[in-house]
């Protein structure tokens, strides 16, 4: 294919970007076209709105994951704001290879030296040219760099996301299974004086000693630690009388010394110096006032001497007596995640008393006179009676004070050691007094039947063994702490990457300016280039229609790379059909595969 010649002193590369003058006059000339409707420069604009978009898209993502646990998300929130910061590098790079065409054809439009556009080409097709030319920086090698710099954004943006262990509080509602009261009878009978067991009462008794963990009949939805209050079986003082007996000074080294008849003796019989005395034994009516109470309980008595320093001030023996009663009590219990509860007796509390239990059975107040003599029902079934023994004999405690020795002046009032126990020891002080040990044992009753109410919870009988109106069902407001993994999103890291980002987008952004003073949507291709600069090999080619015009006239001609005659792109070679080209100036070029030799000839 014969290359067309231009004539006139006119030089056609220089005109409108390559246009040719010598195209047909009917051609529409390109300014008459509307211009700013291109792909290149609206595309790489939509990429920079894409950019801005995954910003917000990595920001949504921050809020919704933060505090959030770590097990509610499949996918986690670093790879969803690594999949945006790879997007948006993406669109960045997208946008800024659409703008470096733009810009060098926008320059070129303006005028400028051809070393000058060879620069830019340079800066904007390689970073390392950006860096080399970066000692006289310019607005194109700063962008240059910027862009290549905003590959950190990635790591930063999932630097805004980590995974913490935190701690989460919340109320949520629990269904709870706990009776509110012992069935009737529920612990034993009494048969003649003696004591016999049912089997959960002596599990129950087993597992207290063990410390057995107690574990709902039911599984309510509780996560972590759930902390509220409940109504479940526990006991309550009632009836309570306290006697002191003052031992005056001049007993300091009396041997003969007594202070036993400080109570009636219907609580029991402690021997006749007593210490420190704790005793738990059954309400048996047949010997006690049957005036006091018309219910089963148990009868508790503590015995606490003061006996420090006997001599000089003198002291006292102090004895409190009362009747526990079995109760409805609110108590603070903690439930955690494996379904074991427990009562949470911190600041102290034991459980507040919500009101009496009246199920006790109707046996024990079976009465009769034998002749004149008052006499108790012997055989009946108990709801405490079983719990009480049990307890007597764990904590019970009889300790003697042993009487100074005769004529050792130095000498006291001390506790026997042969009567001493473990109990004494633990509520004893340095100074040899006594600690009051009735909160305790009332909050070893309660637990005990507290865990009688969990046992019981699910028995299908149990509402007619309680008192009307009670149900094992409770709905109980709970306090949810768990501790556990969540994600935290840290803003400082994303502050820094859209920070960086917005400076890339706004230092790309002016690229685009002029866009649509082009006449197409013009690119740096080799063959574009062709067009603009009018090379031989497509002087015919009709430069207003682009690349695709030209395309559509000479994609299919043959060209190869090498020694060229500038003149006729012809040499004087033979081609491979034996044709003969004329003489001309040689050049290293690109021309029609007939008229080029190889390099290597």
């Amino acid at each position: 294919m014969s290359s067309s010649t231009t004539t006139g002193d006119k030089d056609d590369a220089t005109i409108e970007l390559g246009t040719d003058s010598s195209n047909n006059s009917e051609t529409k000339h390109p300014r008459e076209r509307p211009h700013w409707i291109q792909w290149g420069p609206l595309a790489g604009i939509a990429a920079l709105c894409l950019t801005v978009g995954c910003s917000a898209f990595a920001l949504a993502i921050l809020i919704a994951s933060n505090n959030q646990p770590v097990d509610t998300w499949t996918v986690q929130p670093t790879v969803y704001i690594a999949v945006a910061a790879a997007i948006a590098n993406t669109s960045i790079a997208f946008a800024y290879g659409r703008a470096v065409p733009i810009a060098w054809w926008y320059q070129a439009s303006k005028g400028a030296t051809i070393r000058a556009l060879e620069q830019r080409w340079q800066i904007g097709s390689s970073v390392s040219q950006a860096v080399r030319y970066g000692r006289r920086l310019t607005w194109t090698t700063g962008v240059a760099i910027l862009v290549a710099v905003m590959i950190v954004d990635g790591p930063l943006l999932q630097r805004a996301s980590k995974v913490v262990s935190a701690t989460q509080t919340s109320m949520v509602e629990l269904n709870i299974s706990l009776a509110p009261e012992l069935p009737t009878g529920f612990s034993g009978g009494i048969h003649g004086g003696g004591m016999s067991n049912y089997g959960t009462s002596s599990e129950i008794s087993t597992d207290w000693l063990h410390q057995k963990r107690m574990v709902l009949p039911s599984r309510p939805p509780c996560k972590g630690v759930c902390t509220g209050k409940v109504v479940g079986a526990g006991i309550t003082k009632t009836n309570c009388t306290t006697s002191i007996r003052t031992i005056p000074k001049e007993d300091a080294f009396n041997t003969k010394a007594t202070w036993s008849n400080a109570t009636d003796g219907r609580f029991g019989t402690y021997g006749t110096n007593p210490a420190f005395v704790i005793g738990l034994s059954v309400y048996d009516r047949s010997a006690a006032d049957i005036s006091v109470l018309q219910s089963e309980a148990a009868m508790l008595y503590v015995g606490l001497l003061d006996i420090a320093y006997l001599q000089d001030p003198g002291g006292n023996y102090t004895a409190e007596q009362c009747y526990l009663v079995p109760a409805l009590l609110e108590y603070d219990v903690l439930l955690d995640g494996e379904n074991q509860l427990s009562i949470n007796t911190d600041g102290g509390s034991i459980g507040r008393v919500v009101s009496r239990a009246n199920n006790t059975d109707p046996g024990w107040d079976t009465i009769w006179y034998d002749d004149t003599t008052l006499v108790s029902n012997t055989s009946y079934p108990t709801a405490l009676g079983w719990f009480t023994s049990f307890l007597n004999g764990i904590l019970q405690a009889n300790v003697s004070a042993r009487a100074p020795v005769p004529n050792v002046l130095d000498a006291d009032w001390v506790v026997d050691a042969g009567t001493f126990n473990a109990q004494a020891m633990k509520y004893m002080t340095p100074d040899g007094k006594f600690f009051d040990p009735t909160r305790d044992i009332i909050q070893n009753y309660n637990e005990l039947m507290f865990r009688g109410a969990l046992k019981v919870a699910d028995w299908s009988n149990l509402t007619s063994l309680m008192d009307p109106g009670l149900s094992p069902n409770q709905t109980m407001m709970a306090n949810q702490t768990l501790t556990q993994n969540v994600f935290k999103s840290d803003y400082r890291w994303f502050a820094g990457a859209t920070v960086l980002e917005v400076i890339v987008i706004m230092a790309v952004l002016p690229m685009f300016w002029g866009w649509w003073t082009l006449h197409r949507d013009l690119d740096l291709s080799p063959f574009a280039l062709g067009l603009a600069l009018n090379a031989p090999l497509l002087r015919d080619a009709n430069a207003a229609e682009g690349v695709k015009g030209m395309l559509r006239t000479h994609g299919d001609t043959k060209v190869r790379y090498g020694f060229v005659v500038a003149e006729h792109d012809a040499t004087g070679e033979k081609d491979e059909l034996g044709r003969r080209a004329s003489s001309g100036t040689w050049r290293v070029g690109i021309g029609e595969s007939w008229g080029v030799v190889h390099l290597t000839k």
